[in-house]
């Protein structure tokens, strides 16, 4: 049997397959496609336009992405932001671009 994908192995993945233009249906395909073990969380939604998408492994373990007009990226959240109490780990996070760069 393949071993599923976690967040950690899924950055690639997202980069080369999520859509070139914010279409929420097609985005969604791509993360089920990701055949993620079943305690990793998925968050995928649209918001002003532009599509977010989290990967929870645990606290401090997030993946984002976000598809806007031409432009799809893929981060990791510092441990220190992707901790509870401090950015969510959520889809509205991502399409927001949140947690880019380092707090300080």
């Amino acid at each position: 049997m393949p071993r599923r994908r976690s967040p950690r192995t899924a950055y690639e993945w997202l980069k080369t397959r999520l859509p070139a233009t914010p279409d929420l249906a097609a985005a969604r395909e791509v993360v089920d496609r990701l055949d993620l073990d079943d305690r990793i969380g998925k968050d995928v939604a649209e918001v002003d336009g532009v599509i977010g998408i989290a990967l929870r492994e645990r606290p401090g373990v997030c993946l984002f992405a976000r598809v806007r007009p031409g432009d799809v990226q893929v981060w990791w959240p510092s441990r220190v932001q992707a901790m509870p109490g401090e950015s969510s780990c959520s889809a509205a996070e991502a399409a927001h671009g949140h947690a880019q760069r380092p707090p300080h």
